[in-house]
């Protein structure tokens, strides 16, 4: 039996009124919430995810560890994960782990320049992988540009 899976377009953003008015209008279903730790402390983030009928994941800060908040923000607008990078020490996953499980919200992992350079947090937490196109295109135009 052939088990279907579903890919989910959506666009990173940071959450503004006006920039979700345009997602909105090109049609858009899904937004990825870009936070670091500027956005973590905005006050009216989830008032602004709130106004919109997206479906929503958001991106953990690269800039900050703050998994409490990072899904404390997911909760609040009902976020269908949490996507990080392998940026972590090993004694803050747990930590990390341990919010996604009691929010019940998953964690997935972003590519960034393998397939396997994270595979061995995957399989320790038995996460799932995100596929990031932006990463890609940015790794192939480094790559041909810098030789």
């Amino acid at each position: 039996m052939i088990k279907k899976t579903g890919i989910q377009l959506a666009a990173k953003s940071v959450p503004t009124q006006d920039t979700f008015l345009i997602l909105e209008d090109v049609g858009i279903k899904a937004v990825e919430v870009y936070t670091d730790e500027f956005q973590l402390n905005r006050s009216d983030i989830i008032n602004v995810c709130h106004d919109f009928n997206f479906d929503y994941a958001v991106h953990a800060p690269n800039d900050v560890y703050a998994p409490e908040k990072t899904f404390n923000l997911a909760k609040s607008i009902k976020a269908k994960l949490v996507v990080t990078h392998d940026i972590y020490w090993e004694d803050e996953w747990p930590e990390i782990i341990q919010h996604s499980r009691e929010s019940g919200i998953p964690l997935v992992i972003e590519n960034v320049d393998g397939a396997f350079t994270f595979q061995k947090v995957l399989r320790r937490y038995n996460l799932k992988r995100c596929l990031d196109f932006e990463h890609i295109i940015n790794a192939s135009v480094i790559k041909i540009v810098g030789g």
